[in-house]
């Protein structure tokens, strides 16, 4: 069982390549009450920090709602995962009220910070589910997203972002940012972790900020992914 988070900045931490590449960007917590991306995110930062391998590009890891984290719950006034579409749109008489406007904000100001070497950028949102379901992504249906889930080993949700009102994933993506949510099982069960860490190495390599060869352990993360049991 994945423990709440007590001690958490914005910035979860960032790792910066020897060569040139693409900013990948991994967002985890945006619902407080989900904090195995974060963990997946420090496990993985913390491993690349150890290995003195060649890494492309940057990585960084980003808290969502901090607050909501802290106390466990899935937000505090609003649901920060439906507050991002129409665009940067914020009513003035709840700017300094809705503590999950604030951390849109933030959000926006530390990316506007982070993004500017010119490199192609890329949006991960991790996510969990309140009942045990089997891991997907689900993007939307542009040419850029599809690129990048190719062969992943996932069941693959369109359409989700026409369910729900404002997911940041779609706000991302209309953009014109490839932008990727991935759900990797029960909020609070360890193996939500194991399938983040296994997605978020998938990526890196997908998009060769790692070799393949590079990946601490024994395990291949693709065939992590693949072999998922049904039904976890």
């Amino acid at each position: 069982m994945t423990p709440p988070i007590q001690n958490i900045e914005r910035l979860i931490g960032s790792h910066h390549g020897r060569q040139p590449g693409p900013n990948l960007i991994f967002f985890a917590g945006i619902h407080g009450n989900e904090p195995a991306g974060i963990y997946a995110l420090k496990h993985i930062l913390d491993r690349l920090q150890s290995d003195a391998g060649s890494f492309r590009g940057n990585m960084y890891a980003i808290a969502g709602n901090i607050k909501a984290l802290k106390g466990g719950s899935r937000y505090i006034h609003k649901d920060l995962n439906r507050i991002w579409y129409p665009n940067s749109i914020i009513p003035p008489s709840e700017r300094n009220y809705v503590a999950e406007y604030r951390e849109k904000i933030d959000i926006l100001k530390l990316l506007v910070s982070i993004l500017d070497n010119g490199q192609p950028t890329y949006i991960f949102d991790l996510h969990t589910t309140s009942s045990h379901s089997m891991p997907f992504i689900s993007i939307s249906d542009t040419l850029k997203n599809r690129r990048i889930i190719k062969s992943i080993p996932v069941h693959l949700i369109l359409g989700l972002e026409e369910l729900l009102d404002g997911p940041m994933f779609s706000f991302f993506s209309e953009m014109g940012l490839p932008a990727i949510l991935f759900e990797a099982g029960q909020h609070q069960a360890m193996s939500s972790v194991e399938n983040h860490v296994a997605f978020i190495w998938t990526m890196l390599a997908k998009l060769k900020c790692i070799s393949k060869k590079r990946i601490p352990g024994n395990n291949d993360p693709f065939t992590l992914l693949k072999n998922i049991p049904r039904g976890q």
